[in-house]
């Protein structure tokens, strides 16, 4: 992994070219972002700061000058349309001399055109989802008889360039001088836009990166990773892509985009053992090497996508009629535990509902105990719970018993949780408050086998 300071023009330049992968998320900046880039560029115009900084782009190399945006590409494709913006208002100009500065701009913002075609070959490749329609109407600055029949994606391109057309109208006036319109691209946007530039070798070591920078709170998705991997895998069979990409939309759509990292490492706990976050991308390299294997992947994972969504909601039809799984579904909830989902998830489609439902208790009664009250490290609980379930999918548990026996690691003895009882402190506001609720409804139930919600009982 390499880092380094540099400006856009510089990015810009040396027949480099940047190449936004096939499944990545598509365009998705609205007016709240383009409305900050500008006001920033402005600000650098006006008062003369020296630069500002535009945040971590992350590269994965491809060559000397290809390079793949594993982060940035949202940043990168506004500047490009705010940079055509400018050309396409200095063509608008009479003279010779305007088409001489548009043409060096042109090879500046899209680089240098191809000997042989006479086409440009372009500086940046969108998704597949954008450039076509990025090519068709954003260069050349057309507009479309019918934008509404194009992806929401396409029209937000549009819509951006139409943004900044307006403010380059405002800003520059309706007659603007085309020097200071050349002068703003080249160097205020080109120069002065400075970026930390981080190059990775392969998808492994960006995958790595995306959770550092997440620890950081950089706001990147590892969905988006996953995504353009297994998708990859695909690429050059249409019907094996529509499936993935209709399995992927099915499983994201149960667990949420965003969600789907951790549920996918949850449910992998449960057939390999405890994965920490930062090995996950390795997992699933290992796991699915083809497009055979990608595609069994996401099938194998739908049933635990669909308990994963329950647990977050007890309204789901899972918990209907089932008042008691509902209830400690809630606990769970409260109590924080996923660390115990790949058991639940194992045990949901290998045992018995009722033998299940017990299951449910005795993973409310071990988290308050180990989570709550012990405080028990997080990884030694996930690494006990993830062995269990590896040993119910493999058959080796078969019962309530031998799970509990298997759990025992974590279970916090009764002497130990008294005194951790005592000990513990909660602040009556927000989840503290909730809990202490939670745990005088429990005591009152165990002592008086007292029926009472805790959500819709106000226990005056």
């Amino acid at each position: 992994m390499q880092t380094n300071t540099a400006s856009l023009g510089s990015l810009f330049s040396n027949g480099n070219s940047y190449t936004v992968p096939t499944f990545q998320r598509q365009y998705s900046w609205g007016e709240e972002e383009w409305e900050d880039l500008w006001d920033d560029l402005w600000d650098l115009r006006t008062a003369g700061a020296s630069s500002h900084f535009m945040g971590a782009l992350v590269l994965k190399t491809e060559s000397s000058i290809r390079f793949v945006v594993v982060d940035g590409q949202q940043r990168l494709t506004t500047i490009t349309i705010l940079g055509l913006a400018v050309i396409h208002a200095i063509e608008a100009q009479p003279g010779a001399e305007n088409l001489a500065r548009a043409a060096i701009l042109r090879r500046l913002i899209l680089g240098d055109e191809d000997p042989a075609s006479l086409t440009r070959i372009g500086r940046l490749t969108l998704s597949r989802a954008d450039d076509g329609f990025f090519r068709d109407f954003i260069l050349p600055s057309i507009q479309p008889s019918n934008p509404l029949r194009f992806p929401e994606s396409n029209r937000r391109l549009l819509q951006a360039a139409a943004f900044f057309h307006r403010k380059i109208t405002a800003g520059f006036g309706p007659d603007p001088s085309t020097e200071e319109l050349a002068r703003f691209l080249n160097e205020t946007v080109a120069r002065r836009l400075q970026f930390l530039v981080i190059t990775v070798e392969d998808d492994t070591n960006a995958y790595r990166l995306f959770e550092t920078l997440n620890a950081r709170g950089v706001s990147l998705s590892p969905a988006d990773l996953i995504k353009n991997y297994l998708y990859s895998l695909a690429a050059d069979s249409p019907t094996s892509l529509a499936a993935i990409d209709r399995a992927w939309l099915r499983l994201t759509g149960i667990t949420g985009l965003e969600q789907f990292p951790e549920f996918l490492r949850q449910s992998l706990a449960a057939r390999h053992g405890r994965i920490r976050r930062d090995h996950l991308f390795r997992t699933i390299r290992k796991q699915a090497p083809d497009r055979a294997a990608a595609q069994s992947l996401l099938q194998s994972l739908e049933s635990d996508a669909e308990l994963y969504s329950a647990l977050s909601d007890t309204s789901h039809e899972y918990w209907r009629g089932r008042l008691e799984d509902r209830r400690r579904v809630r606990a769970l909830q409260l109590l924080r535990a996923p660390q115990f989902n790949p058991i639940l998830f194992e045990t949901f489609t290998r045992f018995r509902r009722d033998d299940f439902s017990r299951v449910l208790k005795l993973i409310v009664v071990l988290a308050f105990r180990a989570i709550t009250v012990a405080r028990q490290e997080s990884s030694v609980i996930e690494s006990t719970a993830a062995d269990a379930a590896r040993r119910v999918r493999a058959g080796e548990i078969t019962a309530g018993a031998a799970l509990s026996a298997a759990l025992a690691p974590v279970y916090v003895p009764d002497q130990q949780f008294l005194h951790g009882l005592e000990g513990l402190s909660l602040q009556t506001p927000g989840r503290d408050g909730r809990l202490a609720r939670y745990i005088l409804f429990e005591l009152e139930r165990d002592a008086g086998h007292l029926e009472r919600d805790m959500d819709s009982d106000s226990a005056t």
